[in-house]
């Protein structure tokens, strides 16, 4: 029985390296390994987009920002990339390309992959920045008005307590 026994785990272990199962096993390992580490590194690229993501939106929608991307400063790859004229990105997230026959079509950023939204933005950031140039100089002019203003009031107010002040003649 055991000569038996032997004989039959001979023959198993002869087909297994006949059909080559322990290289196949290890290779499955490998691959399973190598899904792990994707899947992780995807996972990293996606928290990472939604990152970047609301970091734009934040900003234009604080500053109620929408930016006007003409066509030849960002080219995506796909069908009618020639057809666009010019591409709008909001606050909301929603990035719209405007088409030469009138038509307009809008995606969520959060649907590009990540280096197709780093092309949107390297596009955007240019006419992001000149955004929030112009929105700082209408600050400056609130301010400055204010500041202006305020200090009439001031010297108001301080040519009335001084007129209070003065006794009386009679």
């Amino acid at each position: 029985m055991k000569a038996e026994a032997n004989s039959d785990k001979e023959s198993k272990d002869n087909v297994n390296a006949g059909l080559g199962v322990d290289n196949f096993i290890d290779l499955l390992r490998e691959t399973n390994d190598e899904v792990l580490q994707i899947e992780e590194l995807k996972k990293h690229a996606e928290k990472l987009k939604e990152n970047l993501i609301r970091y734009f939106t934040e900003i234009m929608q604080e500053y109620e920002i929408e930016i006007m991307i003409p066509a030849e400063s960002l080219r995506m790859e796909g069908e009618n990339n020639n057809d666009v004229r010019v591409t709008f990105l909001n606050g909301s997230g929603l990035i719209s390309h405007d088409y030469k026959d009138g038509t307009v079509k809008s995606y969520r950023l959060e649907d590009y992959d990540p280096s197709e939204l780093i092309s949107i933005f390297n596009a955007a950031i240019p006419y992001l920045k000149n955004a929030l140039k112009t929105k700082k100089k209408e600050y400056e002019e609130i301010s400055n008005g204010l500041t202006k203003i305020g200090k009439y009031l001031i010297s108001l107010k301080e040519k009335l307590i001084g007129s209070q002040k003065k006794p009386l003649t009679v």
